[in-house]
């Protein structure tokens, strides 16, 4: 139990705090050759070299960041492709435009983890934070964060010395950067988007069902036919949020065998578990695409009322109301279907190997996103 609980632990705390940057909107695609094209957009970071463009009749055109050139989004987001070089590779990427200004902007992308990016006389250079981990003199560890952005905006802004003070004292956030480039370019900006703006904030529901095939109760194998019925509702924190929490009402019988003891010696008894609870799940799209989610799933408890039926013995049938953690992850992979409803499939309690992948479920879901 205790190793369980670890591995839990540390696949709950990889998962959250990490957002995607999700467009499917409507807009204008500016391509390299000038060419404008309007429609609905979607491109997504977790599918970087792919922009899909829709126009009134649905019909897809599909672009890479090299053929363009700038997007305009309808609630006033801007992105550019520009040229950059990695010490691993050298090719185009699409940046979401913060800050515009012919002294210095400032651009950022959201991927794994958000990265932020200035531009002065067209080179992009990227801000980084980086933790790190040293020890002391006793051998403990420690981790700090190393502040390189400091360093990099300071040499940016060299030309700049009455901006030194408030160079160290700005935050590696993207309201507090984009303050220092604004304050570098006297306010003299062509642009400027505030992240804070409703489409990115605004949670969302979705309602959901599914059917569950149980090929264990916890620890225990079935040994007969054994299902359920689950229905409920998905939050998601954020439009842009990789992380959503699930609420279900689970129906749900097992069919067991057990060993009962007697006058007569041991004997394998038939039971049927019934389970009708409230399930509560912790739910990371650990991969989001215009069509495709893959996700990672956390079962963290139930309430419920609990049932056991002995077939074929004396012994007393079982009721009781219990609260049961469960702290069991999972995985599940999403198809979008229409605009708004999807089809999934989850493999369930992949810590009990004996029992994957037997243990799954198969369902469809309604997103209530405008």
């Amino acid at each position: 139990m205790k190793n369980k609980l670890l591995l839990f632990i540390a696949f709950l705390l990889s998962s959250f705090s990490v957002m995607a940057q999700i467009e499917t909107l409507p807009g204008k695609l500016v391509l390299a050759d000038g060419q404008e094209i309007e429609g609905k957009i979607a491109y997504y970071y977790d599918n970087p070299l792919i922009i899909n463009v829709y126009d009134a009749a649905n019909n897809k055109k599909t672009f890479e960041p090299r053929d363009i050139k700038e997007i305009y989004l309808a609630n006033g987001q801007r992105f550019v492709s520009k040229v950059f070089t990695t010490p691993y590779e050298t090719g185009s990427r699409i940046f979401q435009v913060v800050v515009a200004s012919d002294k210095l902007s400032l651009y950022k992308r959201e991927a794994a983890d958000l990265e932020f990016y200035v531009v002065k006389n067209d080179e992009i250079i990227r801000l980084e934070n980086n933790e790190i981990t040293f020890k002391d003199t006793n051998g403990k560890k420690y981790k700090k964060l190393d502040y390189k952005y400091i360093g990099t905006l300071t040499t940016v802004m060299q030309d700049r010395a009455d901006l030194t003070d408030k160079i160290q004292e700005t935050k590696f956030t993207e309201k507090g950067l984009a303050a220092i480039v604004t304050a570098y370019s006297n306010g003299a900006i062509s642009y400027y988007f505030a992240s804070e703006v409703e489409t990115e904030t605004k949670p969302y529901w979705l309602a959901y069902a599914h059917f569950t095939n149980h090929a264990s109760l916890y620890r225990d194998k079935t040994t007969g036919p054994s299902h359920g019925y689950q229905i409920g509702a998905q939050y998601y924190f954020s439009v842009k949020s990789r992380n959503s929490i699930r609420f279900g009402l689970d129906f749900s019988n097992y069919d067991m065998t057990e060993l009962h003891k007697d006058q007569f010696g041991t004997q394998r008894v038939n039971v049927l578990h019934s389970v009708k609870s409230l399930s509560l799940k912790y739910q990371y799209d650990f991969v989001q695409s215009e069509k495709i989610k893959v996700y990672l799933t956390a079962h963290l408890l139930e309430i419920g009322y609990y049932t056991r039926d002995y077939k074929n013995d004396e012994s007393e049938d079982v009721e009781k109301i219990a609260m049961i953690p469960r702290l069991s992850p999972g995985m599940g992979f999403d198809v979008k279907l229409h605009d708004k409803i999807s089809g999934f499939f989850e493999l369930n309690h992949m810590f009990q190997f004996h029992a994957l992948p037997k243990n799954f479920s198969v369902g469809a879901k309604y997103t209530f996103l405008k």
